[in-house]
């Protein structure tokens, strides 16, 4: 494989990376791309602000939930789960990442997204 000219962001990728890609894909010319990625990333269409708000609606309601759903001595595991199963029920796909639940004498703190 040869390629002329491949674009790469600056502020992810190592020197040594950086060198080990020309090498291996036979690339003549390793380009800068100045945050093109995360230029594109702000870019939003209506249906991917439609699911952004869906997603802000599903959890803040699964946070509205939780407050009567939690009682003393369940498990952090078991609050987990309700957030999870809760994001399913009420239309999401499922979670972006593994949800954690931590909890002390007063508070919960639970960190989830829908998907």
């Amino acid at each position: 494989m040869f390629c002329e000219n491949v674009g790469f962001e600056e502020n992810y990728i190592t020197y040594a990376k950086y060198q080990d890609l020309k090498i291996r894909y036979k690339i003549n010319n390793l380009v800068e791309t100045e945050h093109i990625i995360e230029k594109q990333r702000m870019i939003k269409d209506e249906e991917e602000i439609k699911n952004i708000e869906m997603a802000c609606k599903i959890t803040d309601d699964c946070f509205t939930h939780l407050q009567s759903f939690i009682k003393k001595g369940m498990t952090e595991k078991e609050i987990a789960w309700e957030i999870e199963k809760y994001f399913v029920t009420h239309g999401a796909e499922g979670v972006s990442f593994e949800t954690i639940v931590a909890s002390r004498t007063k508070f919960v703190y639970a960190t989830c997204s829908s998907n």
